[in-house]
């Protein structure tokens, strides 16, 4: 909010008051057309400050997304089927919400997790599982070794048969 203010960015609470610092609470604000290189476009949000941002063709949105790092979750509010479908897939982010902010992450069976910048894999169901396991791999070779037949020299006659038929 400070840096939104020293650059002369519009604010609008949703809430009166905006700020009540005797409960410690601050109301929704709407940070409009934030600057590229203010605080609220650097950093990731986690409080009551929504960017938005205005356009006039989507195709400007899109291609402006795919030049920055990429986000924990994607928020569209649209009901057109085709715009969904185009966002989903031409942009790339941990989650994407359509119609809603936050219900995504109470799905417990699906996966939720940023990719790139915002963090590595997933947590929730079977995924959460598998990122915060490791999943550890033990071979064991039996007494007879048939790796033996494939190495140098490679001129016998079983080699030969083995590399026409799996190595084309």
């Amino acid at each position: 909010m400070d840096d939104a203010d020293k650059r002369g960015i519009t604010t609008i609470p949703l809430a009166d008051p905006a700020i009540d610092p005797e409960k410690r609470k601050m109301a929704l604000h709407l940070v409009v057309n934030p600057s590229k290189e203010s605080a609220i476009m650097q950093q990731e949000i986690f409080g009551p400050l929504l960017p938005i941002i205005t356009y006039k063709d989507v195709h400007d949105v899109i291609n402006a997304l795919r030049h920055q790092p990429r986000p924990l979750a994607l928020y569209l509010m649209t009901f057109d089927k085709d715009f969904i479908r185009f966002v989903t897939q031409h942009t790339h982010s941990g989650s994407i919400a359509v119609n809603d902010t936050v219900m995504q992450v109470a799905v417990d069976d699906t996966p939720f997790g940023g990719i790139g910048a915002s963090g590595m894999g997933h947590y929730h169901g079977i995924e959460g599982f598998r990122t915060f396991s490791h999943a550890k791999t033990v071979f064991q070779r039996g007494k007879l070794n048939p790796g033996k037949l494939l190495s140098p020299p490679y001129n016998r006659w079983w080699q030969k048969i083995f590399f026409a038929l799996f190595l084309r």
